[in-house]
């Protein structure tokens, strides 16, 4: 199966006061590029949303509709998969993950290709009834749900996953740290990633 990875970086980082994507970890990648990396473990492509200076030659793909939060990134990839598109992404199957998550793996992103019956697959911690809206994995099939979704002015992820139909892969507390957001100085400050990350950034 091909699957695409996709970075969600073209937020406007208003927390951080400056761009969470070129943040630089303790081993020396960006935080874009250590999601880019564990993408990469499982997919064939990688792309970023938003207009971000990407490192590596990494294809991004602008909003079609700015100021429309991630889902506006989303509708953008989603539409590239579609034959007429000119930003052509070969790809039906896309995993899409936020810029701001340097503890995340491979390995666990790619729990979200366990389960491909539904349109949509995200993760829930077990215990808690709410999903995890992102990471998700997410089918081109879903872009006609989106678009309306767009349409009638909505803007949540979660709301668009209920939309569109989802399966749920259950992890325990201590995986769920993988999910961390960064978002603001001092918890960029207080960041830990192991040995290998340690540092005064």
């Amino acid at each position: 199966m091909h699957v695409c990875g996709a970075v969600l970086a073209g937020g406007g980082s208003v927390r951080m006061g400056r761009p969470k994507h070129a943040l630089v970890l303790g081993d020396g990648r960006t935080m874009l590029e250590h999601v880019v990396d564990a993408l990469r473990e499982m997919c064939g492509d990688v792309v970023a949303l938003g207009r971000v200076d990407a490192a590596g030659g990494l294809r991004c793909l602008e909003d079609h509709r700015p100021g429309a939060g991630p889902l506006a990134g989303i509708e953008s990839l989603l539409e590239a998969a579609s034959e007429s598109s000119k930003e052509r992404v070969k790809h039906q199957q896309f995993i899409i993950c936020p810029c701001d998550v340097p503890l995340v793996t491979g390995a666990l992103l790619s729990q979200l290709l366990v389960e491909m019956d539904s349109l949509a697959t995200v993760f829930r911690v077990d215990g808690r009834k709410r999903f995890e809206s992102l990471p998700m994995r997410v089918s081109a099939d879903a872009l006609d749900i989106l678009r309306h979704y767009l349409d009638a002015g909505k803007r949540s992820v979660q709301g668009l996953v209920k939309a569109v139909g989802y399966a749920e892969i259950v992890i325990d507390e201590n995986t769920a740290q993988q999910l961390q957001n960064i978002n603001t100085p001092e918890e960029f400050a207080s960041l830990r990633l192991g040995d290998a990350f340690n540092s005064d950034v």
